[in-house]
Order: structure tokens, then C-alpha cells, then sequence
């Protein structure tokens, strides 16, 4: 009975510890902790509580909490806003986090997904170009969906060398949703492209160079296309259906 009585406090106290611990890593809010309940600190609860338990995201955790720095407290009114009411510019310190490479740069990002409407930043994100200036350091990031490019939509998050975070800027578009399998094939994209030319009454081969697919917007739409270099234009054609989305010259003049 004595031993039972041990362990049954051991186990209480234990609880106890665990649920201080989570507490004290924003892991726990007290609308979310009932008396009595299972403790589980894996158990996703609202995101302004919760940050999964793991190295990486107590390091991000933590990243926040021994930064020097503090978000500006006006920033919200420092944004800037695009025709789809998505920050397009932030002016200020917008996170406490220090930024000194393209990981924390990308965990920025996340403190203010919600704000950007971005699902998953892990997803939506890669690393485009990390420029390290004198007195700025700029990170670029290009937003994908389904691994293709989104043409044209960056976000660049610059911070001073120390680490503090002077601004956000770029365009994200929140909520695609699109056929990423394309229909036609490479060598049928070319001849569209061949037979454009013809049409110009440009003879001799033409180069192509495929540039890969892009998510590319045409009349507040968004459709899959092949990107094209063919010689001295770019073309965008639907994946789809062939229609040439967009032509340009390279040369300028």
C-alpha cells in the first residue's frame, strides 16, 4: 500500500513537471488545459499556443524567446497590401526573431503566416538567392505550388547583420488551386512554338530551350504553362490547351 501510495505521487508530480514544462514553451494555454484531462503535449491545440514538440521547433522556439530583439509595436500599420489584401510590403521589425540565415529567414515567415495566408511555408517556399550585403542581408524566396514555380511571386525578407528583421517584401498568392499534370508533351509545346514563327514568316531553325513549367497568371487566372526561350522571345504556353499565354522579345529596343 506504501509503495502504491509512492508511486501513485511520483506519477502526479511527474505530470505536474511535465505540464509546467509545456506550459513554459508556449505549448499550453490555460483555455487548453482542463483538470483531469490526458496530458499530451503532441495534441495540436490552437496555433497561438502550440509549436510542435521537436528539435526544430524548440529551437525555434527558443530562437524567439533569447532574441535581443522585439517586434516593432506599430508594424500592423506598416503594411502594405495587395488587390487580394496580402502583405506586398512590410516596413519595420515584424518578429522577434533573430534572422542571420535562410532557416530563421524562413521561420519569420512563419511567425506571420496567418497575417500572409499561407498554409504551409515548409511547402510553398524555396530558397531563391540569399544576398549577404555590408549593412543588409537578403533572402528570396520563391513560392511554389506542387513543386512548380509561381512566376513573378516572391517574397524577400531582409534583416541588418545582427540578425534584426527591417522588412518583408515580394507578392505570395494564397489559395491556388490548379491541374499541375500537364497535357501537352514538350515536343507538341515546340511546334506550337515553331509554327508561331512560321507564322512571322521567320524561316531557319529556331532554338528552343525549355525552361520548365510555371504557375503563370493570364486574366486574373491562373494556369499551368510551359516557360520557353525561342530565339530572342520568351513564350508561356498553356499545358493544356496550346494557347500561347504570352510572348515577349528579349531584345530591347
Amino acid at each position: 500500500m506504501v509503495n502504491k501510495k509512492i508511486y501513485t505521487a511520483i506519477a502526479v508530480f511527474s505530470a505536474l513537471f511535465l505540464g509546467l514544462a509545456c506550459w513554459g514553451f508556449g505549448l499550453l494555454s490555460s483555455e487548453n488545459f482542463v483538470a483531469g484531462s490526458t496530458l499530451d503535449c503532441s495534441e495540436e491545440v490552437p496555433r497561438t499556443s502550440f509549436i510542435e514538440l521537436s528539435a526544430e521547433g524548440l529551437k525555434g522556439k527558443l530562437d524567439v524567446i533569447l532574441s535581443p530583439f522585439t517586434p516593432d509595436p506599430d508594424w500592423m500599420e506598416n503594411v502594405y497590401w495587395d488587390e487580394n489584401e496580402v502583405p506586398k510590403f512590410i516596413s519595420g521589425t515584424f518578429t522577434g526573431r533573430r534572422v542571420d540565415s535562410a532557416e530563421s529567414a524562413l521561420m519569420a515567415l512563419e511567425d506571420i503566416k496567418d497575417i500572409m495566408r499561407i498554409r504551409d511555408v515548409n511547402e510553398e517556399f524555396e530558397l531563391e538567392r540569399e544576398d549577404r550585403r555590408e549593412h543588409m542581408h537578403h533572402y528570396r524566396f520563391q513560392q511554389v505550388y506542387n513543386g512548380i514555380p509561381v512566376y513573378g511571386k516572391q517574397l524577400i525578407v531582409s534583416a541588418d547583420p545582427n540578425g534584426k528583421v527591417s522588412s518583408l517584401s515580394g507578392g505570395y498568392v494564397p489559395g491556388l488551386s490548379i491541374n499541375t499534370i500537364a497535357t501537352l508533351s514538350k515536343e507538341q509545346v515546340s511546334k506550337i512554338v515553331n509554327d508561331a514563327f512560321a507564322r512571322d514568316s521567320v524561316s531557319g531553325d529556331i532554338r528552343i530551350d525549355h525552361q520548365g513549367l510555371r504557375i503563370f497568371r493570364y486574366d486574373s487566372e491562373f494556369r499551368l504553362a510551359y516557360y520557353i526561350y525561342a530565339g530572342d522571345d520568351t513564350f508561356m504556353i498553356d499545358a493544356h490547351s496550346g494557347t500561347i499565354l504570352d510572348r515577349s522579345s528579349l531584345v530591347m529596343g
